[in-house]
């Protein structure tokens, strides 16, 4: 009986540490497909994004929250992009990027990405333009 009562607290022990790390991968994945562009490792502040700025999309009644969170590191309404997208602009790149993670944990919010730099190539030449008669 003792070998077969410690065989089971291993199992439910086993069951309850496999429960709780399952738990954790999948809040973690939920905040990480928070997080769009801007975030990718090898991205240069200045050249491929606009520094200390982040946009953020929110729910529906997320407004009051999201710009609560930012406040906690410094951050403030730069612009309102849409009725519920604000840019924000932070002290530094470090505390717009922390920011971005705490932000990503809100239920409210929907996703935060840098402030992207676009750089679209000129049109190549096209000889001369002139419309064929």
């Amino acid at each position: 009986m003792t070998t077969l009562r410690w065989l089971q607290a291993v199992r439910t022990n086993l069951l309850f540490t496999a429960l709780i790390a399952i738990s954790f991968t999948t809040a973690c994945a939920g905040q990480h497909e928070k997080l769009r562009f801007g975030f990718s490792e090898g991205l240069v502040s200045g050249r491929d994004f606009v520094p200390r700025q982040l946009i953020t999309g929110y729910a529906a009644g997320g407004r009051s929250a999201v710009i609560t969170e930012a406040a906690r590191f410094g951050g403030s309404i730069s612009s309102e992009i849409d009725d519920r997208t604000l840019l924000l602009y932070f002290p530094s790149d470090e505390a717009a990027f922390n920011a971005a993670n705490a932000l990503a944990a809100l239920p409210e919010t929907e996703y935060v990405e840098r402030n992207g730099i676009m750089r679209i190539p000129r049109p190549a030449e096209r000889g001369n333009n002139k419309t064929p008669q």
